[in-house]
């Protein structure tokens, strides 16, 4: 006797359903129903499970009917009588990769996943992985910065110039206002740097970069050190930045976090007070 296979089926017309059914070759039916005008987007074979009877696949939908009977599609007349019932059924398509897992072993069928399923599902395992990895990232900037405000708020330079009253981001950078509506100084923490940075961030005002470059030497005399001048050409923006490669900032230790507080804080509380004289 012919094998067939009870076949669970995706479109991303109707994401919340699957398709399940009967195919002696599952490829010639996605193929007719993929031919069909009436659906916008193509079905997928999500899995397969070789059976010896066409109708094993009935023996799956009562089965679900069964257990979950709000599950199936299903139209209903004015009096309840139920006018209409496909094979689709409102669950996650490793919900029915379950059902039909738990069939395999009771009839030994073989139950392969395809290989677009396979590949689909190695890439959201990875994108969780880079998910989870970018949320301890978010995280660890949070911790960074709230230990940073902490630091600064105990420094009497800092307190003279700023807000104690900030609170700390997920963000790579932290804010801070330099005296000019049109500019700002940033802290930063950069893995791509391998670093932390302060930096005077001109957002729309090249009159006003091109102002503070003409004093360059002056102001980097009046800082103590010297910038890296970034007029940005193909960006409306503009920044003047000192960099500290300290490496990254989420391996510090607490003498190296320190440093790093201390390294910001001191270049931030300068660059605030100089640039103010060239406005």
């Amino acid at each position: 006797m012919k094998k067939g296979v009870i076949y669970i089926l995706t479109n991303p017309s109707f994401p919340s359903y699957v398709k399940i059914g009967y195919a002696d070759d599952v490829d010639a039916r996605v193929n007719q129903l993929n031919s069909s005008s009436a659906v916008p987007f193509s079905f997928h074979t999500y899995a397969t499970l070789e059976v010896e009877n066409r109708c094993s696949d009935k023996y799956v939908h009562n089965l679900i009917d069964m257990m979950r009977p709000e599950l199936r599609s299903v139209e209903k007349n004015n009096i309840g009588k139920i006018t209409r019932q496909r094979e689709f059924f409102r669950m996650e398509p490793d919900e029915a990769y379950d059902v039909l897992e738990q069939i395999a072993g009771l009839t030994g069928g073989k139950l392969t996943l395809s290989d677009e399923t396979k590949n689909e599902t190695e890439e959201k395992k990875v994108a969780a992985i880079e998910m989870g990895k970018f949320q301890d990232t978010l995280n660890a900037r949070r911790n960074f910065w709230s230990q940073l405000i902490d630091y600064a708020n105990k420094n009497s330079r800092y307190v003279e110039l700023f807000s104690t009253e900030r609170k700390a981001s997920q963000d790579h950078w932290l804010n801070f206002a330099c005296g000019s509506k049109y500019a700002h100084i940033a802290l930063t923490v950069n893995t791509r740097h391998n670093g932390i940075a302060v930096e005077f961030y001109i957002p729309k005002h090249k009159a006003l970069y091109s102002k503070l470059e003409q004093n360059r030497k002056e102001i980097e005399n009046d800082l103590g050190f010297e910038c890296e001048w970034q007029p940005l050409e193909d960006k409306n923006a503009s920044r003047i930045i000192i960099r500290n490669e300290l490496g990254d900032f989420r391996k510090f230790d607490d003498k190296t976090r320190n440093m790093a507080f201390e390294w910001l804080i001191d270049k931030l509380v300068v660059m605030r007070t100089v640039f103010a004289k060239y406005y």
